[in-house]
């Protein structure tokens, strides 16, 4: 049983839309091939996706609503909806329903708005962690006020600790500023406030809330002004209990065999985390490179990422897809006096990692009418379209995983 989970809090392109449909196909395949021979599916799926921020926007734009219709009436599908979000932004759920052609009630039952409870309290009742260690973590890229994600970073890490879970925040790019102290927005939610205040409610409930900060993230913002001497650094710029250390010591969490999330991510669960089995490989890293490079920290970031994630020895696959192909296009040339690392000769140089794999979603590419520049062809892996449900769900049915994380960059 595949158990599906995905989180959004922005707005699904087209192209998103449709690489997330043409995942699935690999179940409907297989659940068809194995009925036609009277043999019971082995690989049976639900998938749910949690909607809030501008993902809602899904639900109400028609030329989005559509490709959300054909997932909930053609796979083993639901939506859940953030209800405040959805007032925030000044709709009903009349308002979702009548976007959708199919009027049926099949259609109705899995659109769903949690009223009774809070919608990221469902979420984390329903994504499998409870764990022999009982924790949870929420891996944060974007500062705050700029992006409301911090908001739902601390939304998500408060449901956890009501929910007596042990939390991990790691802080990552710009996520690395929601710690920053001194903050006083006039119009908005101070985060650093807030997560003063989720430690001292950890505390009290006797759970853990721990923060991890990328350092050379740090450094680069001003963090850190020394050469650190500790593994674990503590910041005067930052709150206290906001820990900045090297990105290894993060990646050492994903080992662990707990969810973590990002505010764009999912989480696909093969066996019931509940069970008392503690001899399970380290869940799987999946990392959707999906922006351009250069411009911004995105896809450093993510490749950095991964490069650690596989250093660690988790089986880490690297996927380029919608605008995120523009790395491995064109014949990048990045001299000394850029102070950038030149991502193709990157990686041309970590192909090779024993646990780090690279693909290049086909699609993507031929509807921009590109290819992939011949110096890295060799090392990335072409996908073709329903090939992509092979890339974020497979696991090595020779060993006992848990879990594919997916992260998008």
């Amino acid at each position: 049983m595949y158990s599906i989970y995905f989180l959004f809090t922005e707005l699904l392109s087209k192209e998103r839309m449709n690489w997330v449909k043409d995942s699935l196909y690999k179940f409907n395949h297989e659940t068809l091939r194995e009925t036609k021979k009277q043999e019971m599916p082995s690989e049976s799926y639900h998938l749910a996706m949690f909607l809030t921020g501008e993902a809602i926007y899904n639900l109400i734009d028609q030329q989005y609503s559509k490709l959300i219709e054909d997932v909930l009436l053609n796979y083993e599908a639901s939506v859940i909806i953030d209800p405040n979000e959805l007032e925030l932004y000044g709709f009903e759920y009349n308002d979702l329903v009548r976007n959708f052609k199919n009027k049926s009630s099949l259609l109705e039952s899995k659109i769903r708005i949690i009223k009774k409870e809070n919608f990221w309290t469902y979420l984390i009742n329903n994504i499998k962690i409870r764990n022999k260690k009982n924790r949870i973590g929420f891996f944060q890229f974007e500062g705050p006020y700029m992006s409301r994600t911090s908001v739902y970073a601390t939304r998500f890490i408060e449901s956890a600790i009501e929910s007596k879970l042990n939390v991990d925040l790691y802080t990552y790019l710009d996520g690395i500023h929601i710690g920053h102290t001194h903050q006083r927005p006039s119009e908005f939610e101070n985060i650093a406030e807030k997560l003063i205040e989720l430690k001292s409610t950890a505390a009290e409930k006797d759970l853990d809330f721990n923060m991890f900060s990328c350092s050379r993230c740090a450094t680069a913002r001003g963090y850190i002004k020394t050469p650190p001497k500790d593994e674990f650094i503590q910041s005067k710029d930052a709150i206290k209990d906001y820990l900045f250390c090297n990105l290894n010591k993060i990646v050492d969490k994903f080992e662990d065999d707990c969810v973590i999330m990002s505010p764009n991510s999912a989480s696909i669960q093969f066996n019931d985390l509940r069970t008392q089995n503690t001899s399970y490989d380290k869940p799987k890293n999946i990392v959707l490179m999906t922006r351009p490079p250069y411009n911004s920290e995105w896809s450093f970031g993510g490749i950095s990422f991964a490069m650690a994630s596989a250093a660690h020895e988790i089986s880490t696959r690297v996927l380029f897809l919608e605008n995120g192909i523009y790395n491995i296009v064109g014949n990048h040339k990045v001299d000394e006096t850029k102070k950038l690392f030149n991502l193709q000769e990157v990686i041309a140089a970590t192909a090779d990692m024993e646990h780090l794999e690279y693909f290049v979603y086909n699609p993507s590419l031929k509807m921009r009418r590109l290819s992939v520049h011949n110096d890295i062809k060799e090392h990335v892996k072409n996908i073709k379209k329903y090939e992509i449900g092979n890339i974020l769900f497979k696991t090595n049915k020779n060993k006992s995983k848990h879990q594919n994380r997916i992260i998008i960059f």
